[in-house]
């Protein structure tokens, strides 16, 4: 049975990501994540059957009819699992959203969450081990976006 890695997130505009990876480009000396692949997670769901992912197809439509536009406000970097990221306000539409996911994909025979607290956030990067974020600028709060929608995407492990 072949099995597939998902997660539902908000996918970040391609022009708001160019903007942020350009404002960071000369303080981060390593590579960044494509503007194309910039994405909040809302719920990492894991490894997936076939007919857990229609499952979670449906779920997705279904809570997506009820939510207008989420704003994401950009909140500070912080580095965490050797990964460069932008923590994003918890705002109370976003967190209400995340909260209708889990309640839902819970009821999917098969499937068990990891709990955490949810901490929106956007990865950028891998930066080295000496990486220190004193040398970033402040996050940038004026690039913040109204997400009119979420889905749910594949995950390629690494």
């Amino acid at each position: 049975m072949l099995m597939q890695r998902v997660f539902f997130s908000i996918h970040v505009p391609e022009s708001i990501g160019e903007t942020l990876l350009k404002s960071l480009q000369n303080q981060a000396q390593f590579s960044l994540y494509p503007a194309n692949n910039l994405h909040i997670t809302l719920q990492f769901v894991g490894e997936v059957t076939d007919e857990q992912l229609e499952q979670l197809k449906n779920i997705g439509e279904e809570i997506s009819q009820k939510y207008g536009l989420i704003q994401i406000t950009p909140a500070s970097f912080f580095v965490e699992q050797g990964r460069l990221r932008l923590a994003i306000k918890k705002d109370s539409s976003l967190l209400a959203l995340h909260k209708q996911l889990i309640t839902n994909i819970e009821k999917v025979e098969g499937i068990t969450l990891k709990q955490q607290e949810y901490m929106p956030h956007i990865t950028l990067g891998r930066p080295p081990e000496d990486f220190s974020l004193s040398s970033l600028p402040t996050a940038p709060a004026d690039l913040g976006f109204p997400a009119p929608s979420f889905g749910l995407y594949k995950s390629e492990p690494g």
